[in-house]
């Protein structure tokens, strides 16, 4: 391991103790009140908690279903748009991952 890569990894268990909570045996951010990912524990060297997993996963199932919710009737800007274009191509279809809609630039 690389000086750098144990510098991050000590910074990374201390702020695992110090910028966490504990709530239904999974640890989570307490500045946003998210779980903490899995590989930070990992880049951490440190085991995750058992519950962790099913919380990260938990957190990240409610917040796709509602971003499913609030994009359903979503209408991109010409903002949107342009971006696009610009990076996909004018003529191309794109795909949103998550909800399946289809837009054709």
């Amino acid at each position: 391991m690389f000086p750098w890569q144990e510098r991050e990894q000590r910074e990374l268990q201390a702020k695992l103790k110090t910028e966490t909570f504990s709530k239904d045996g999974a640890l989570y951010w307490s500045s946003v009140s998210r779980p903490v990912p899995m590989d930070v524990f990992k880049d951490a060297g440190v085991t995750p908690p058992a519950a962790q997993k099913k919380a990260v996963d938990d957190y990240n199932d409610a917040f796709i279903a509602d971003y499913k919710r609030r994009m359903a009737n979503h209408v991109h800007s010409d903002e949107e748009l342009f971006e696009m274009r610009a990076a996909f191509g004018p003529g191309e279809t794109v795909v949103n991952i998550f909800t399946g809609k289809k837009t054709r630039l």
